[in-house]
């Protein structure tokens, strides 16, 4: 009957897009865990991360990659000769990728591995891709941990919009490209001028503290669920009262 999200990531004309009544929320709609992993010296080595390459990275699973993302990735890494990006290898992905990528060798697959290892890698990335239309959440949020710069191109549906959500929180929104020509644009800038990147990634550290723990979160799920139940439930015990 119902679809809960947030006034954060959905677009005005949102209920459209869904048969449930759907429920905005004005919090992120997720206290989100903040995230803490040990970084050793010599991790970068085990990891075998090149030195001396600038290193993206766009760690998710095979259905989140559309021709239209992979021919846009295909099209940065002809730009620049020196990236290489890391991503999951799952799903025969490397077959088809080929379709699509013409230099294999700049993309580093990694196998399935731990949580703390798979946040390490993005520890040691530069800058992150996000997926269209069909964009990442848990894995922008694991950026954002680490002040990485991700570059996400909203869609309309709510499948693509959380990284768009979670800059809206943060007051942040020069990573966010609305069309193709401006995600490319975006890339180019943030692989070729550092201190640009580098200001953003202080932006992101002075607020990523928006997106997690969020106390709000928990306090207006249990107020909707109360209020949207109302209607259909009776509480006669005496010890318990609607707000």
């Amino acid at each position: 009957d119902y679809y809960f999200s947030s006034e954060l990531y959905e677009i005005p004309e949102a209920q459209n897009n869904y048969s449930e009544k759907l429920i905005k929320m004005k919090s992120m709609c997720t206290c989100y865990p903040t995230i803490n992993i040990d970084i050793e010296p010599n991790d970068r080595e085990e990891l075998k991360i090149p030195d001396g390459k600038f290193i993206l990275s766009c760690m998710q699973m095979r259905h989140k990659f559309k021709p239209e993302f992979l021919f846009m990735l295909n099209r940065i890494l002809k730009a620049h000769k020196n990236v290489i990006v890391i991503m999951l290898d799952n799903n025969n992905i490397k077959e088809y990728f080929k379709v699509f990528i013409e230099n294999m060798d700049q993309i580093m697959f990694i196998p399935k591995c731990t949580f703390n290892i798979f946040n390490k890698y993005i520890y040691f990335s530069d800058l992150i891709l996000d997926t269209f239309p069909f964009g990442g959440c848990n894995s922008s949020l694991e950026g954002f941990t680490f002040n990485k710069v991700v570059v996400t191109k909203p869609t309309n549906y709510l499948s693509g919009r959380f990284t768009y959500g979670f800059y809206k929180r943060m007051n942040i929104f020069e990573p966010i490209a609305y069309d193709n020509e401006e995600y490319f644009d975006l890339v180019n800038e943030y692989i070729t001028n550092d201190s640009l990147r580098i200001n953003l990634e202080n932006k992101i550290k002075q607020k990523k503290k928006l997106l997690f723990e969020e106390q709000e979160s928990i306090r207006e799920w249990a107020d909707t669920i109360i209020d949207v139940v109302k209607p259909f439930v009776r509480l006669d015990h005496p010890h318990i009262t609607y707000k």
